[in-house]
């Protein structure tokens, strides 16, 4: 895969993830409990955390959006990376 590929499938994944976090924190979702509700406070972590450092909602969708990208780009990159056998 290339790295313009890899880019915009990383951009996607951050883009869905990031409405799905803006979802999670606007009262519109109702999780169960357990399981669900420990994947939607790991996705919401970064708008935590930029809410407990007094950021305005815009900038901490940014940083969300750049810490989510960061990590989508990451497990693109090993996902579709080569891999090689040694001998």
């Amino acid at each position: 895969m290339l790295f313009r590929q890899r880019l915009i499938v990383a951009v996607a994944i951050t883009a869905v993830t990031t409405l799905l976090a803006a979802w999670m924190t606007s009262g519109q979702f109702d999780p169960v409990g357990g399981k669900p509700l420990f994947v939607g406070a790991l996705i919401v972590l970064p708008l935590v955390v930029a809410a407990k450092n007094g950021l305005t909602g815009l900038v901490a969708m940014a940083l969300a959006f750049v810490t989510y990208f960061v990590f989508a780009f990451l497990v693109v990159w090993f996902a579709t990376g080569e891999k090689r056998v040694k001998l």
